[in-house]
């Protein structure tokens, strides 16, 4: 089959650095050839990037996800949070409740030497030391001296766990007070005092 003139070129013959003087239809071949090359290779690029997007999109929405179900589960938990948070402030309520006020030295003397009457034993003397203040409360600590037997001594423990205020009992130092079933006893306690609010 033979092919009409315009379509015969003697390829050796074209100068590529003169593309004018190419036939137009080889410049339109070249032009398209060349378009659609560009255009691949943009397409590719261009594909290749919105995979890696995708992708990356794709790794956020998981992300997204399991962070979605966290927080679900978290609102889910919500009104049991709320109860926790409430009973614990109550229980914080009622403990400050419990603690002696700044201004209640002379109470916490009168709880004591009460406490101390009631078991029938002799106070011989209270030492009051400096408070030392901790993050929700202060501590108070008093140094106190009494006579009486072990049984006294024993009532008088009793008395003070059974305070309304919050006294805790640490060291104790016995001797015996001859003659006699009596006994000599240094008690270090600790009363608990609550922080002024500024």
């Amino acid at each position: 089959m033979e092919h009409p003139d315009w379509l015969r070129v003697d390829l050796a013959s074209l100068d590529w650095r003169d593309l004018g003087t190419w036939p137009a239809w080889l410049r339109a071949a070249l032009v398209t050839g060349l378009s659609a090359a560009v255009l691949a290779v943009g397409g590719w690029a261009l594909l290749s990037g919105m995979a890696a997007r995708n992708e990356a999109l794709e790794a956020e929405a998981r992300t997204l996800r399991a962070r979605l179900a966290s927080g679900a589960a978290q609102v889910a938990d919500l009104d049991q949070l709320r109860t926790q948070e409430e009973a614990l402030e109550a229980t914080f309520a009622n403990w400050r409740e419990r603690l002696f006020a700044n201004s209640e030295t002379a109470a916490l003397i009168e709880h004591i030497t009460e406490a101390a009457e009631g078991s029938h034993l002799a106070i011989a003397g209270i030492d009051l030391a400096d408070s030392r203040r901790l993050d929700h409360y202060a501590e108070l600590p008093v140094s106190l001296r009494v006579l009486g037997t072990y049984h006294q001594v024993g009532a008088f423990a009793g008395r003070l766990a059974n305070l309304s205020r919050i006294l805790t009992l640490h060291d104790f130092d016995i001797e015996s007070a001859e003659p006699g079933p009596e006994l000599r006893v240094r008690i270090d306690l600790k009363a608990y005092l609550r922080l002024e609010e500024p």
